[in-house]
């Protein structure tokens, strides 16, 4: 680590720099590379974009910066294998050339000297962390969790309060559902209560264990998208694994379901949901972990046979969270390992009681019942260069070889990446642009 610092003290000060430790979860596969949080506030770009590496050798290398993520991805797994495959205890040091350009400084663990090595197994970007041996489980980039019972979510865990938007002017309030299920609701600007409007809910993602609707980058796609397409929105606070392991988001996010739904016959008591929503068009929507949940709710919708049925128009779903135990379409490719190993990862310790990765909660072509599906109309959204995209296609595929009695299609956004659509690129806006169409009866 002092041969780092020695290296970016003598790099010109006019350009950003910092220095990066490669732990484990940074060079096991290769999935993400987190930045500091801070420099990525004060230096990286605001919207996903393409980043250039160039190595000593003057090599340059294209990676994707993630603005959700405040990492980079697709295409930082080559950058490490073509450089001898970079190994725990590696420290980088990254300098900010261009706006989306770094020149990238390799000092070998194999190099440092003993307390260089020392002070790295004790420093991760200044912040002291427990050893290894105190994790139980670690995924990267989601949560940490710690054989003590300590829970640490690495992102997601932002809080922005409701308002009104001044950039499109909707605005947001927060309310409780029940003692363990919140939600915050959207109202697009100037609504009429003579004139009333679809009804979104909403279901985020954060691979089960991090996420909420009161993050800054759920706040502004909400946002957005209920300014686009004018309508009333609820975006569901379910509880989070590992305290709260599956089915327990899966029962939250039905009770929410179900309460939404109570305001249909003007009983309920949230008067932005009867003044202004039309329940006669109800949509589910949800990215990664929220688009399986809004999956197995749209499911729910289906083999309700309660006096209380629910009838939805249709439902969006962003990259998924699907999986299964035999791999399809590029999910073996080499630069896929790492993403694999953490989709496994994730719904094992999501949810440790189910029935494995073929259980019709993960894998929806296993399920008997695919043909109930509660909804007629389905959009799903991938981005091309992600892991999920050939799960996007299988889902469409599995509802038509069901004999559904509905419409499905997969929008396929070459260049992008896992949930792609709630940043600020251009192509996400373009995509808000078609859940905004699909949302007032457009075509799929």
């Amino acid at each position: 680590m002092e041969r780092a610092q020695e290296v970016q003290a003598n790099l010109e000060s006019k350009y950003p720099s910092f220095t990066k430790l490669m732990l484990r979860s940074d060079v096991s596969g290769g999935f993400l590379l987190g930045l500091p949080m801070q420099f990525c506030r004060e230096h990286m770009p605001k919207e996903d974009k393409t980043m250039v590496l160039v190595d000593e050798d003057e090599q340059a290398y294209d990676t994707k910066y993630l603005t959700v993520e405040n990492g980079l991805s697709c295409g930082w797994r080559g950058f490490s294998l073509a450089h001898d495959e970079l190994v725990e205890g590696d420290v980088l040091v990254f300098q900010l050339v261009e706006p989306t350009k770094f020149k990238v400084y390799i000092i070998r663990a194999s190099k440092l000297t003993e307390v260089d090595g020392a002070i790295s197994i004790l420093n991760l970007d200044c912040l002291a962390k427990p050893i290894d041996e105190d994790l139980l489980y670690d995924i990267n980039p989601f949560v940490r969790v710690y054989k003590d019972g300590r829970v640490e979510r690495l992102i997601g865990t932002d809080f922005v309060p409701a308002s009104i938007d001044p950039t499109t002017g909707a605005q947001s309030k927060d309310i409780e559902i029940s003692h363990n299920v919140s939600a915050r609701i959207y109202l697009p600007k100037n609504p009429n209560k003579y004139r009333k409007i679809p009804l979104l809910v909403y279901f985020h993602g954060g691979a089960f264990f991090t996420g909420s609707p009161f993050n800054q980058v759920y706040h502004n796609h909400l946002n957005s998208l209920v300014s686009k397409a004018n309508v009333v929105a609820v975006s569901v606070n379910y509880r989070l694994a590992p305290e709260h392991p599956l089915p327990v988001g899966y029962e939250d996010s039905w009770a929410a379901l179900k309460w939404v739904i109570s305001h249909s016959k003007g009983n309920a008591n949230e008067t932005w949901l009867k003044d202004y929503a039309d329940f006669g068009h109800i949509y589910l929507g949800g990215d990664s972990a929220g688009g399986n949940i809004a999956h197995n709710m749209a499911m729910r919708v289906g083999l309700d046979n309660t006096n209380q049925r629910i009838v939805l128009d249709g439902m969006f779903l962003y990259s998924p969270h699907f999986w299964g135990k035999k791999p399809i379409g590029d999910e073996d490719e080499t630069k896929f390992i790492y993403a694999k190993r953490v989709m496994e990862s994730i719904w094992i310790h999501a949810y440790p009681n189910s029935t494995g990765f073929d259980d019709p909660l993960v894998n929806p072509a296993k399920d008997p019942n695919l043909s109930c599906l509660g909804c007629k109309r389905v959009l799903i959204i991938e981005g091309g260069d992600e892991i999920l995209k050939d799960r996007g296609f299988y889902y469409k595929k599995s509802l038509i070889e069901s004999k559904w009695n509905g419409v499905v299609k997969v929008v396929d956004v070459k260049g992008e990446g896992h949930d792609f659509v709630i940043g600020d690129s251009p192509k996400a806006k373009e995509m808000v642009n078609h859940i905004a169409s699909f949302l007032n009866q457009g075509e799929v």
